[in-house]
This record gives structure tokens, C-alpha cells and sequence, in this order.
């Protein structure tokens, strides 16, 4: 009689069940050694065709020029505060204690003093205007223009930001930087800030900003869990010294947070 294939396996399997459970164990044993050495890659660009020239192009620029992803940490003001040096304090220590850490390739807080904008920015600034810009300043020194200005400057100076329009109205009595440093804000991107302050400070003076560049890439999960550990610890040393940076009777400690590309990755 005929045996079937799955007959003669049984047979052998019945005559050698040592051989059997030998190549078994040492199956077993290889697929074990084996899935010990995947990963889990979670950078999608290795994802893509390496051997595309516009993919190759593409890694390229992005090696030499980075993803100019940046890290955000967020400093909320509460609300009824008025004076908000003791919160620039802080910045300028979160700022220096972020920079030191490995994962961190620059700080960016601030945007420069005031002063030193208005003198090297002032002297060329008709230079940066189009159409627009010339004809909106020369309705801004018209005789109008110059007396509304100072009703709304004297509206400001009421209100409890007061203190900072008065140190504006000294910069700039007429208001023109909102025109001249148009041009010079939109290479910051679309950040709405009070340049006046000297920070990345919001023009509600209710935030103030960092900007943290990281050395890694968002896609990277492990550098990412790094930089939200490592970023979270300095937030906390930080704030833990709030009292010697505004004093014991100083204005109410601050909220801060952290987000952006690289912790938006987290989920």
C-alpha cells in the first residue's frame, strides 16, 4: 500500500521523535535568538527609498541644515500680575540650566535689548518699507496720526501694563518701531511679541517663550523620552528656587510647560 506524505512524516516522526524534538529545541532556540535582535525603528525617513536621488538630496539638507524643529517651554504670567521682571529672572535661568543639558543645542529667550534694536535697526529701517509700509508711516506723522497715537498711548499708560508703555512711549514716542520692526519680527516667524521687553514675551505680557533647539530628530521615540525627562527635571530645579528669584513676598510662582514637535511625538 501507498503511503501519503503526511503517513510517512507521521511514521518518521513516531521511529525519531528524538531527531524530531532535537531540530525542534534548536528551531526554537534560533527563533528566540533571532527576535532578541529586532528594534522597533521610529524614524520614518527610513521609511523611504534610500536610493532616490531627491530622497538622497532631501537627507542631505537635512544633515547639513537640520529639521529646525524646536522644543517650546512656556512660562504662563497669572493673571493681575503687572510686574514681570521676576519672571524674565526665570527665563534667563531656565534658559541657561536647558543649555547645558547633552540632548539641547541651543537656547533662543531673548531678541536683544531694546535700545540697542532701536539704534541699530532705526538709521536704515526706510530702507525695509514697501509702498504700503511708507504710505502707513506718513500717515503715522501726520497731525492725525501723531494725535491719536497719544490718545492711545495715554489709554495704555491707565491700564494695569501701564509700566510698559510708558517704558515704550521713552523708546519710541511715536509708535513707529509697529511699523519699522514689522519686517524684523516676520524673520522670527509668527511670533506676536513685545520687543520692548527684550524677551520673547507675548504682547499681553501673559507668556513668555523658549526656544529650545534639540540635537535629535521628532521621530526619534527614546531621544524624545530624554529630552521630556531631562527637560521636565531642570523645569522642576527651576521653579524649586522661585522664592530666591522673586523673594519671599514676591508675585505668585508661574506654570510651566513644555511642548512642540518633539513632545507632541510622545503623544
Amino acid at each position: 500500500m501507498k503511503l501519503s506524505l503526511l503517513q510517512r512524516l507521521a511514521l518518521f516522526a513516531r521511529r525519531r521523535y528524538g531527531v524530531v524534538f532535537a531540530i525542534f529545541i534548536v528551531l526554537s532556540a534560533l527563533s528566540l535568538w533571532l527576535s532578541s535582535r529586532l528594534s522597533f525603528d521610529t524614524d520614518m525617513l527610513n521609511l523611504l527609498p534610500r536610493k532616490d536621488p531627491v530622497v538622497q538630496a532631501y537627507l542631505q539638507a537635512l544633515e547639513s541644515f537640520g529639521a529646525n524643529s524646536y522644543l517650546l517651554v512656556a512660562i504662563r504670567i497669572p493673571e493681575g500680575v503687572s510686574v514681570v521682571e521676576p519672571y524674565e529672572s526665570l527665563a534667563d535661568d531656565l534658559a541657561a540650566r536647558l543649555a547645558k543639558l547633552p540632548e539641547v543645542k541651543s537656547v533662543q529667550h531673548r531678541i536683544g535689548d531694546p535700545e540697542e534694536l532701536l539704534r541699530t535697526f532705526y538709521p536704515k529701517a526706510l530702507l525695509f518699507l514697501d509702498e504700503a509700509g511708507r504710505r502707513e508711516l506718513a500717515a503715522r506723522l501726520s497731525e492725525e496720526g501723531i494725535r491719536t497715537h497719544v490718545s492711545e498711548l495715554r489709554r495704555q499708560i491707565a491700564t494695569p501694563q501701564g509700566l510698559a508703555a510708558k517704558e515704550l512711549a521713552k523708546l519710541d514716542p511715536l509708535g513707529l518701531s509697529e511699523i519699522f520692526l514689522g519686517r524684523l519680527q516676520s524673520s522670527r516667524g509668527t511670533l506676536q511679541v513685545d520687543w520692548t521687553s527684550g524677551y520673547y514675551l507675548s504682547r499681553d505680557r501673559r507668556m513668555l517663550l523658549l526656544l529650545v533647539e534639540p540635537t535629535g530628530q521628532p521621530q526619534d521615540i527614546p531621544f524624545d523620552e530624554r529630552l521630556e525627562k531631562a527637560t521636565d527635571g531642570v523645569i522642576a530645579s527651576s521653579l524649586a528656587g522661585w522664592d530666591g528669584i522673586a523673594g519671599p513676598e514676591g508675585p505668585k510662582k508661574p506654570e510651566v510647560v513644555a511642548g512642540g514637535p518633539y513632545l507632541t511625538a510622545m503623544g
